[in-house]
């Protein structure tokens, strides 16, 4: 198989139908140059000629770690998170149909490809794989043309031959059993496996052959029942899927209308709206509360409060009053007043004869009118500026202290001021916002609880399609169980079933053959095998050139590899850098290759990665002139610079340039990656 012609339409980067004319001519070179800038359409290219033999299968829908889309929204695109494979702009343009046609060369003769989509709805395609071949009576299409593909390209077959060298890395150090099983397909070991098993369904066939009577009812009814759960497990997994499909087509749009109503501003107040309105009731029973204490604690207060210099004044008019000498003489004066009346009339020794109480009182009214005559008028007192009782000064005096020392209570009702401010501010901003959703229009408002209807109505929908899936998720975890107990009921019924001489001899026939072919399979994995380890050595010594840490590549029983030094010893994984890695298995791809026999073009994307210059010279040298009869690279100018575009040159018989700068529409320039000086 050569390419000769690729015609790009319409998919991922490459706008329009782009052609690459990739015919070989005679006697000049294997290796065609497809070069450009990160983002310029390279994995487009690799990804579209993927597109092409396998379609939307599951490992070009993985489209992160971790996350797998369905074939549908791989192919339409998943909101912002994946835009699908049809080119943007055309899809902007309303244009309809995207796909990719491959032209190329066999010893049968000229086959053409094409796989493509139409876009018949918002929401829906028709896809189309066609084959025609010069040496086919009719046009093939559908399975049939699939079929075609799988046995010139099968698709496990794909990753060894389509590849980004920065990911094969992977192949030099994983093990496992998917991968190994890969391998044995590629060397047409897997086939056994095949026949194995067909063998082993033939003999179960002779064993129930040889049933009779009420054993072969028995087996009959099981295996009928187990048909009726299978066919139900069938239904029960097409309507999750289908149910998941609905899921996330429904959760795409919720996420489109919240978008949308986030993004129209006024839509997005109507939304906000009852929230303020809780704000604002939640912010009027706030300042109403403090405005009520602060109420009562503070207007008795208020002009000592904040009139601290007049209290300091009034202090000290009030200490030069009361510390005055005519304050000091008002002061002993009413001690007299207070105490010497009662002290002379009242306390023994009494006079003899005894005083009436008419006479006490008496003297007591006079002794007191006499003291009273001496107490000065506060109007004489030097230096003050008040003009009070003593007594009243005192009492005055004890109070402005307080007010004068009362910082806390001052800072307090401060601060009880500040936060009654805030709160007024924040509600007048509410009220603002408020004021602002009072002036959008009816039409404006009705679209808001539209929009929010429905999208209500869409998540009632999502609570109970995720009820019925875990709903039918149970009942296929029943059914299941169900299974696995009728196939331990048919194993035991086969088991219990006397054979004829006859069928004995047939079960025994099919052993011996299950046997032969199991000894063939070993034989021929340890042949292959050998024949694996020989190439991947060789060609490793090859491309590997600078040390020899690794001595030797051993190809394990399973086709896990194994890397040993000079002493035989293991060298664990931990102890090989990337670039080790990624030389290990593109000698491996090779040696598949070399064993294989197929002969396939290959498309290399990055092709020196993160190898060395030195290795990358033996990689320009030996690898890419040697590898396939057809080698398509895509490389960027900083990976292939002048000096190792150099060095690749006189093997190349094509070359073309990709130009993108506006990320949507890759142009194919026919020109050399650099030109001549």
């Amino acid at each position: 198989m050569l390419f000769e012609k690729i015609y790009i339409n319409n998919l991922f980067s490459y706008y329009g139908e782009t052609e690459f004319d990739l015919t070989m001519p005679k006697n000049k070179g294997n290796v065609a140059v497809i070069s450009g800038r990160n983002g310029y359409g390279k994995t487009s290219f690799i990804n579209s000629v993927k597109l092409l033999f396998c379609g939307p299968v599951e490992s070009l829908r993985l489209i992160h770690t971790g996350w797998k889309i369905s074939e549908r929204f791989y192919v339409l695109g998943q909101g912002d998170k994946w835009l699908g494979i049809m080119n943007r702009k055309a899809r902007e343009l309303g244009q309809k149909h995207f796909g990719i046609r491959i032209q190329w060369k066999e010893k049968n003769g000229i086959v053409t490809v094409e796989r493509s989509w139409l876009l018949s709805g918002k929401n829906s395609y028709d896809s189309r794989l066609s084959i025609n071949a010069s040496f086919l009576k009719e046009e093939l299409e559908k399975d049939k043309a699939q079929e075609f593909l799988n046995e010139h390209l099968p698709q496990d077959y794909i990753p060894y031959f389509f590849f980004d060298c920065e990911q094969i890395q992977a192949l030099a150090e994983d093990n496992h059993k998917a991968r190994l099983e890969q391998m044995e397909r590629i060397l047409d070991i897997a086939t056994i496996d095949t026949l194995y098993e067909h063998i082993g369904i033939v003999a179960k066939q002779f064993k129930r052959d040889a049933m009779v009577g009420d054993a072969n009812l028995e087996l009959t009814q099981l295996e009928n029942k187990k048909k009726e759960l299978s066919a139900r497990k069938t239904k029960i997994v097409e309507e999750i899927e289908e149910i998941q499909d609905e899921i996330e087509e429904i959760e795409n749009k919720i996420s489109e209308e919240d978008h949308y109503i986030d993004s129209m501003h006024s839509l997005n107040i109507i939304r906000n709206e009852d929230n303020l309105r809780l704000k604002e009731k939640h912010l009027q029973e706030a300042i109403e509360e403090l405005t009520d204490d602060f109420a009562q604690k503070f207007p008795v207060e208020a002009p000592l409060l904040i009139n601290l210099p007049l209290v300091r004044a009034a202090v000290l008019e009030l200490r030069k009053l009361l510390e005055s000498e005519t304050g000091a003489q008002m002061d002993i004066i009413q001690a007299f007043l207070q105490n010497l009346p009662s002290d002379l009339l009242d306390k023994p020794p009494y006079p003899n004869p005894p005083l009436t109480k008419n006479q006490k009182i008496f003297y007591k009214k006079r002794l007191t009118g006499l003291l009273t005559a001496y107490i000065p008028d506060s109007k004489y007192i030097d230096n003050s500026l008040l003009s009070i009782d003593i007594n009243h000064a005192k009492k005055i005096m004890d109070k402005l202290i307080y007010y004068e020392q009362a910082d806390e209570l001052r800072i307090e009702m401060a601060r009880k001021l500040n936060l009654i401010s805030k709160k007024k501010n924040e509600l007048y901003a509410i009220e603002q916002k408020l004021d602002d959703v009072s002036t959008l229009s009816a039409e404006v408002r009705d679209d808001y609880l539209r929009r929010k209807g429905e999208n209500n109505d869409r998540r009632d929908i999502l609570v109970s399609y995720r009820v019925k899936t875990e709903k039918f998720q149970s009942d296929l975890n029943s059914i299941e169980k169900e299974i696995k107990n009728i196939d331990k009921k048919i194993d035991h019924q086969q088991n219990q079933v006397k054979l004829s001489k006859q069928a004995e001899q047939k079960v025994k026939l099919a052993k011996q053959l299950k046997n032969y072919f199991g000894d063939y399979k070993d034989k021929l994995k340890s042949l292959r095998r050998e024949e694996i380890e020989a190439a991947i050595n060789k060609h490793f010594k090859e491309l590997m050139t600078s040390h020899s840490f690794i001595d030797h590549i051993r190809v394990e029983e399973n086709f896990g590899l194994r890397y040993e030094n000079k002493q035989d010893n293991p060298i664990g994984m931990a102890n090989l850098s990337a670039g080790m890695k990624q030389l290990a298995a593109t000698a491996l791809l090779w040696a598949l290759k070399d064993v294989s026999g197929k002969t396939v073009p290959l498309i290399i994307d990055t092709p020196l990665a993160r190898i060395d210059r030195e290795h990358q010279e033996n990689l320009l040298t030996k690898y890419y002139p040697s590898v396939g009869d057809q080698v398509i690279i895509l490389p960027t100018d900083s990976e292939l610079d002048k000096n190792k575009y150099s060095i690749l040159k006189s093997y190349i018989y094509k070359e073309y340039r990709l130009e993108n700068p506006d990320g949507e529409s890759t142009q194919v320039k026919s020109i050399p990656m650099y030109m001549p000086e």
